[in-house]
C-alpha cells in the first residue's frame, strides 16, 4: 500500500504550491503561527494582541458605532505592514468612499474594493482571492449586506433567511482553510438585529446562521457613548464602549467594558492609549487623582499624563519600548 511519503505524493498531484501537505519541519517557519495586525488601537492591541493572520475577526455593534472605520484602520495597517500585498474589500453596504478612507489613512493606489451584494458571486470571489499569495486581508462590510439568489426569488410569504446562512455556512470554511494557510486575516463586520421572538434576556440576534458564532477567533463589540468635542464645540469623534466577546489569543471578560476614543479625523490618537496602557502597567503610578511618573514627575488627573507624555516625546518613546 506504500507508505507515507507516497499518501503525500497523492495527495499533492493537484494541489497548489501552498496548499501542498508535508511533514511539520518541512513546512515554513510561519506555518503555525503568522503573527497579527494590528486594530490600530494600541489599547484595543494591548488587551487582544490584533487580528490574527490565521484567523477570523468579527466586529459587531449596532448602526454608526465606526464598525466600518475599525475595518479600514485594519486596511491601513496591512498596507503598512504588507506593502507588496493587497486588502480585498467586499463593499455590500456601499458606505466606503473615498474621502472616508483618506481620513483613515489607507492608500487607494494599493487596495481592491468590490461594490457587489449577491452573496453567491461574493463567496465565489472571495475564495478565489484567497487562493492568491499576495493578498493581505479579506474584508467583508457587512454580513447583512450580502443576500442569497435563492431569497431573491422568494414571495414576501416565503422570504427566510436559510439560503444566505446556508451558502455562508458552506462556503466559509473552505475560504477560511485558504486564508489560514496563506496568513490572510478574514475581517467581518456585522450589525446586530432585534429578536421579535425574545422574551428575556437583551435580545440581539446576529443573522446568517451558526458559523458566525462559532468560526471567528476574535470578537470584538462596539458601542457608541459620549461625543467628544472640539474647544470651539464641534464634534470631532465619540467615546466607543468596548467589548471583547471572544478571543482565542488572550485572557478576556466578556463583562469587561473599556472605552476608546474614536477621532473621525484619523482614527485613534496614539498617547491618548499609550498613556493608559503605562499606568495599567504600572509605569505611571496612580495614587487618587496623582501621577507619577519613574523620572520624578507627577502630574494631576488623566489629561494631563497625556499632555505630559505630548510635551516629552523621548520619555514616551522609552516608555514604549519597556512594552517589547
Amino acid at each position: 500500500m506504500g507508505g507515507i511519503n507516497d499518501v503525500l505524493k497523492k495527495l499533492n498531484k493537484s494541489r497548489d504550491e501552498g496548499d501542498k501537505i508535508a511533514l511539520l519541519k518541512n513546512m515554513p517557519e510561519d506555518f503555525l503561527e503568522k503573527g497579527f495586525i494590528s486594530t490600530s488601537s494600541p489599547y484595543l492591541d494591548y488587551r487582544c494582541k490584533g487580528h490574527s493572520r490565521t484567523g477570523m475577526s468579527l466586529i459587531t455593534g449596532w448602526e454608526s458605532v465606526a464598525k466600518s472605520s475599525l475595518l479600514l484602520c485594519a486596511i491601513k495597517e496591512a498596507q503598512n505592514k504588507f506593502p507588496d500585498k493587497t486588502p480585498v474589500v467586499f463593499d455590500g453596504e456601499g458606505s466606503i468612499n473615498a474621502n472616508y478612507m483618506t481620513r483613515m489613512g489607507v492608500d487607494m493606489g494599493n487596495l481592491i474594493i468590490i461594490k457587489e451584494k449577491r452573496l453567491e458571486t461574493v463567496l465565489d470571489q472571495a475564495e478565489a482571492f484567497s487562493k492568491a499569495d499576495d493578498v493581505s486581508l479579506i474584508g467583508f462590510d457587512s454580513v447583512k449586506s450580502f443576500y442569497s439568489s435563492i431569497d431573491e426569488q422568494k414571495t414576501a410569504e416565503e422570504y427566510s433567511i436559510g439560503g444566505t446562512a446556508k451558502r455562508w455556512n458552506t462556503r466559509m470554511p473552505i475560504i477560511s482553510s485558504n486564508c489560514y494557510r496563506r496568513g490572510i486575516p478574514i475581517i467581518l463586520i456585522h450589525q446586530w438585529r432585534k429578536d421579535p421572538g425574545a422574551m428575556y434576556g437583551d435580545g440581539k440576534v446576529l443573522s446568517g446562521g451558526l458559523w458566525i458564532k462559532y468560526m471567528p477567533d476574535f470578537h470584538v463589540d462596539i458601542t457608541k457613548k459620549d461625543l467628544i468635542r472640539d474647544e470651539k464645540k464641534n464634534v470631532i469623534g465619540h467615546v466607543m464602549g468596548v467589548r471583547i466577546k471572544k478571543s482565542k489569543h488572550t485572557a478576556y471578560d466578556p463583562k469587561d467594558l473599556f472605552e476608546l476614543n474614536f477621532y473621525y479625523d484619523y482614527g485613534f490618537n496614539e498617547v491618548d492609549e499609550y498613556a493608559s496602557i503605562f499606568i495599567e502597567e504600572g509605569f505611571i503610578e496612580q495614587k487618587g487623582g496623582w501621577f507619577y511618573f519613574d523620572n520624578g514627575e507627577k502630574v494631576q488627573g488623566k489629561s494631563s499624563v497625556i499632555t505630559f507624555l505630548k510635551d516629552n516625546i523621548e520619555y514616551f518613546e522609552i516608555l514604549k519600548t519597556r512594552l517589547a
